[in-house]
């Protein structure tokens, strides 16, 4: 199961942004100079702005596409088949923690937290910081509880 706890990675959007935004400011600035050369460097405003707004607006376009470099790093939740992987923060790196280390996955407040054999605490979620809907929060926080249920050994 995976549980993405914001957008995911929108790698293909950027990459359409990017490109869109070098063929605008190509192709505009193709025009504006054959049609600057064509009237011998005279221009007449305001008639002609169509060939000059297109330039900034594919500008935008290439710094837009930032945003999408930035969601790559988003914050999401993986249980497999022997192994948890999440990202609490976006400054953080992906943590596994296997299955045979975690000793008991509990929900504080709206924190999950997890304590492994060695008896230190990890923060899975934070459900403070984190803007999540509330049937995705419902899900990751019974898919979590779930496992804890699974691991704990039954007396």
């Amino acid at each position: 199961m995976k549980y993405i706890i914001e957008k995911g990675s929108m790698n293909k959007t950027k990459w359409i942004f990017i490109f869109i935004g070098f063929f605008l400011i190509i192709m505009s600035s193709f025009d504006l100079y054959n049609f600057l050369q064509a009237n011998q460097f005279v221009y007449q405003y305001p008639g002609d702005w169509d060939k000059v707004i297109l330039i900034p607006i594919g500008v935008f376009l290439i710094i837009r596409a930032r945003k999408f470099s930035v969601q790559s790093r988003d914050l999401f939740v993986e249980i497999s088949n022997d192994q948890l992987m999440f990202r609490a923060e976006r400054k953080n790196s992906v943590r596994k923690i296997a299955f045979s280390t975690i000793e008991k996955i509990q929900k504080k407040d709206k924190k999950i937290m997890l304590t492994t054999k060695n008896l230190s605490k990890i923060i899975i979620v934070d459900f403070n910081t984190v803007r999540i809907r509330d049937d995705n929060r419902k899900s990751i926080t019974t898919a979590l509880i779930e496992l804890n249920d699974d691991l704990t050994p039954n007396n």
